[in-house]
């Protein structure tokens, strides 16, 4: 049985109980699978660099928020596609809006909602969570069929994680750095690469080398390859270390203005990076 398309209420309830026994922590598993929704589109399925588990994202826009996620050094774990539970909560705040809870088409048992990512941060000594729906602009559109009730789904998620005392926001396209996900993604295999690993012990001689022969107007494959000469590395070999080198911000390359590509130069944040 899926669980969007139907179920009975004792697998439901098995559902449940299974997924709260792995809710948090290293052992977390989203409540929806990739396998568990019919495919609309890309769907992935992801390693996650800080937490070594497998993530479910059931759009390309769900995976380019991973990534951002991921990159922020504030977030310390990523729980995507998590239930709202237990049901009677967010049939009670359905009910109190005047909204039909979602329901399984045939059974009209209702359903599990999700959100689709609860986030775990920390600066210093302070922790939170925040709360993320993900949506297509599109969906946001006023315009569109199925609008009213897409906000009534919404307004159900936002008084659920109102009344736990968690910041939740939709988050779209037009919300996010397109760019940057893009970028990051392109350099994921310099982390995700296992057999990549000893690379790590050269980053360090990479960026002091790059530092020194980075300029304005030099292409990035030009400088891959002076400093894949300068420390014994193959062109390949110096741009997985460049990649490594962004991702463990210690190169603060601009990601955002454009996708970075071979035989173009990089930028900075702060400009010039020497003398």
């Amino acid at each position: 049985m899926s669980k969007r398309n139907g179920a009975s209420e004792k697998a439901i309830t098995k559902w449940v109980m299974d997924w709260d026994d792995l809710a948090i922590g290293k052992d977390y598993c989203p409540f929806l699978y990739v396998r568990d929704v019919p495919s609309q589109g890309d769907s992935y399925i992801i390693k996650g660099l800080n937490s070594g588990r497998h993530h479910h994202f059931l759009s390309e826009l769900e995976y380019f928020h991973f990534l951002l996620l991921e990159f922020d050094q504030s977030v310390t774990d990523i729980r995507e596609q998590y239930a709202l539970i237990p049901r009677s909560d967010t049939a009670q705040i359905a009910d109190s809006l005047g909204f039909r809870h979602p329901a399984f088409p045939q059974s009209k048992l209702h359903i599990v909602m999700t959100t689709d990512f609860l986030v775990t941060k920390k600066v210093g000594d302070i922790t939170w969570f925040e709360a993320i729906s993900v949506k297509p602009s599109s969906a946001m559109d006023s315009t569109s069929r199925k609008y009213k009730r897409t906000m009534e789904k919404q307004n159900i998620e936002s008084e659920f994680w109102f009344s736990k005392n968690i910041p939740w926001h939709i988050s779209t396209e037009n919300d996010i750095s397109l760019t940057r996900a893009r970028n990051l993604r392109n350099l994921w295999v310099s982390m995700a690469a296992e057999e990549l690993n000893y690379l790590n012990l050269l980053v360090a001689d990479f960026i002091q080398v790059f530092q020194s022969e980075w300029s304005h107007n030099i292409k990035l494959i030009e400088l891959l390859r002076i400093i894949g000469v300068k420390i014994g590395l193959s062109d390949y070999e110096s741009k997985m270390a460049f990649g490594k080198a962004v991702w463990l911000h210690l190169l603060d390359v601009d990601l955002d203005t454009y996708v970075i590509k071979d035989y173009f130069p990089v930028s900075f944040n702060q400009g010039e990076i020497h003398d």
